[in-house]
């Protein structure tokens, strides 16, 4: 499971503004806000990144096999050779019931694009549209059960929610993704099902290895974003560290510690409450063994 703090502003004892000073640049803070505000609000939709999560399944006579599937912002519903989707061939998976497969296919109902994964993908990247855009995979696969399923079993550090179900909405078989990393299907009724992703909270091209590490260190953008009472804050780390986490306001002043002292490999999760900090935009730095990354929020009160 994520690891998660909570930490409250430390504001009081950094923000001693004159009362005379805080009223005359009243209108220019105001002001300076709204310029910020429309700046990140256009830097949010021009960010690139992507994710890849693997997805390993295992037969009951050991063999297995990884897949990927994930987010892009190159990418489009269909087949995109540029970034290594390529159409299974026909008589490669599934024609023959003992020997193991695993592909992505097009999911149910189609949409305007239709069947457009063909035979099926090894990789399926969806675009990013928003942060709080859902997708469905649809993932089959055969071979001798019973089948054992593996994902990353930290992926809360890249969708707020995920789901792995049937095709009837989940009403014979569902499984939060979130609270386990592998499941065992016996029925071969369940060999075809759907994966929902919903709400990324990372786009980067950070990449995880194989048993659910990221390959490095990152910092990530706070959800939600802009925020009123509380945010959270996601970092990535690819070794146990000595880490610090504070928030600083535009002039460079801290105006709190998030987190200081030794941090665990893989998602770790900060809960941030501004208490006194008034509406603005601040900066939250991360520090990992003297590697420094940075990113805005905003508060708004």
């Amino acid at each position: 499971m994520a690891r998660e703090s909570v930490c409250r502003s430390l504001a009081p004892s950094v923000r001693a503004h004159d009362r005379g000073d805080t009223e005359r640049g009243g209108n220019v803070n105001r002001l300076t806000f709204l310029v910020v505000l429309l700046i990140l609000s256009t830097e949010a939709y021009s960010q690139g990144g992507f994710f890849r999560l693997p997805l390993t399944i295992q037969d009951s006579t050991g063999r297995s096999d990884t897949v990927q599937f994930g987010i892009d912002n190159l990418a489009t519903k269909c087949i995109d050779s540029a970034l290594g989707e390529e159409e299974i061939p026909f008589d490669v998976c599934c024609n023959w019931f003992n020997i193991l497969c695993i592909r992505f296919i097009s999911p149910l109902p189609y949409d305007s694009s239709g069947d457009c994964l063909g035979n099926g993908v090894r990789l399926d990247l969806r675009d990013y549209r928003s942060e709080y855009q859902v997708d469905t995979f649809r993932v089959e696969f055969c071979g001798t059960p019973p089948w054992v399923l593996r994902w990353p079993s930290r992926l809360q550090g890249w969708v707020d929610s995920a789901v792995i179900q049937d095709h009837f909405g989940g009403f014979y078989y569902q499984v939060d993704m979130l609270e386990t990393d592998s499941i065992v299907i016996s029925n071969p009724v369940l060999a075809s099902l759907s994966i929902i992703l919903a709400n990324p909270t990372f786009m980067s091209d950070v990449s995880w290895s194989g048993n659910g590490i990221p390959v490095s260190s990152s910092l990530l953008q706070n959800y939600p974003n802009p925020f009123n009472s509380t945010t959270t804050i996601k970092y990535e780390l690819t070794s146990r560290s000595h880490i610090n986490l504070r928030v600083f306001d535009l002039l460079g002043r801290e105006v709190a510690v998030l987190f200081d002292g030794l941090a665990e490999p893989g998602s770790n999760t900060v809960r941030f409450e501004p208490g006194d900090l008034g509406s603005g935009v601040y900066i939250y730095r991360l520090n990992v063994n003297g590697k420094i990354e940075s990113r805005k929020f905003i508060l708004q009160k």
